[in-house]
């Protein structure tokens, strides 16, 4: 929470969009970085970034440069196994950036691309760790990769229909 706390603030700084597009690029590379550890840490710090509470006077152009991270960090990630969580963080950070992204109109080439990842995730071997869980009988309720994508098409669903169709 120290992030969003100093959220305001850090807006403020002379060179702020200079400084958000560093963050956002070394985030790209740790999150395609091979070693779990790193990858997965820098997930976790997406979703910190990216849970900041919407602000009207944010510019466009920051959750813009956002998206791009996002999309390339789920159309590109290269560990022949992504765990599930991992791939779950992926998908959860852009349910996360979606409420920033209402200031701007996806393209139908941009809602391709956020369909291909979601796609691309649901479609990787699942990890033994989640076979387990899934193989235990609680199959009934979804698993978390699969709950963040039901939860991704249940906000641009929402937006599209609260925008008269777009997204």
């Amino acid at each position: 929470r120290v992030f969003e706390s100093r959220w305001t603030a850090l807006k403020r700084i002379g060179n702020f969009v200079e400084a958000w597009n560093f963050m956002l690029s070394v985030v790209r590379q740790s999150a395609l970085h091979p070693s779990t550890e790193i990858s997965s840490a820098a997930l976790k710090s997406l979703l910190v970034v990216f849970d900041v509470a919407p602000d009207p006077d944010d510019d466009v152009k920051l959750w813009r440069d956002a998206w791009t991270t996002w999309q390339t960090i789920g159309s590109q990630y290269e560990s022949s196994s992504p765990s599930q969580n991992y791939l779950a963080d992926v998908v959860k950070s852009f349910d996360l950036l979606f409420k920033h992204a209402a200031k701007f109109d996806f393209s139908a080439d941009e809602m391709d691309s956020l369909v291909a990842i979601l796609r691309r995730a649901l479609s990787h071997p699942i990890d033994k760790d989640s076979s387990l869980f899934l193989a235990s009988g609680v199959a009934a309720s979804p698993s978390p990769l699969q709950q963040a994508c039901l939860d991704v098409v249940a906000s641009v669903y929402a937006s599209a229909r609260g925008r008269g169709g777009r997204v």
